[in-house]
């Protein structure tokens, strides 16, 4: 077995092509007609991060979007969930290929919000240095081991290993070292 972590757009598109096996996915309507889902992993936030100077209040759930100009990642789960939101409630979108590039549109002025990963938000906020920027969490997501569509079979392995893995504890410690 071989692990890479690399740019969410490589992963996904390797994942539909055949070049990456399993990838740790969170599902909406579109990937559950394209991937497989397997065992259960873990449930991310998803937040919202905005300038603390904006002068309204933060939104607190996807449909409260719907006046705003977000910077999202494209192909992410998020912009999947925007994408299927009624389109008279659907934000303005800007599509960026990063989570750095999504804080930066909101630095720069050019988003009101941007939308993504709680800890890789987080992350990016603190690589940025000091920002007049607030984050909120407005969604929790399950994410699951996924392959293409018709090679689950393949991997019932995964759900017992996995739960072996989360009963002695070394799940835990690899999330805590690794992701936390």
């Amino acid at each position: 077995i071989t692990v890479r972590l690399g740019p969410w757009t490589e992963v996904v598109a390797g994942l539909e092509a055949g070049r990456v096996d399993l990838a740790a996915l969170a599902a909406s309507s579109g990937r559950r007609t394209r991937f497989d889902y397997l065992a259960f992993i873990w449930t991310l936030q998803q937040a919202v991060l905005s300038r603390d100077d904006r002068g309204t209040a933060m939104p607190e759930r996807l449909t409260d979007m719907a006046r705003e100009v977000v910077a999202v990642e494209q192909r992410s789960v998020m912009h999947d969930l925007l994408e299927e939101l009624p389109e008279a409630g659907r934000p303005a979108m800007l599509l960026v290929d990063s989570p750095g590039a999504a804080v930066q549109r909101v630095v720069d002025g050019n988003a009101t919000l941007a939308l993504g990963n709680a800890l890789t938000l987080g992350q990016v906020m603190r690589e940025h240095g000091p920002t007049p920027l607030v984050k909120r969490d407005v969604k929790a997501i399950a994410y699951h081991f996924a392959t293409r569509t018709g090679r689950g079979e393949e991997f019932a392995w995964i759900e017992p290993a996995l739960a072996q893995l989360k009963e002695n504890g070394t799940f835990t410690q690899l999330f805590d070292t690794y992701l936390a």
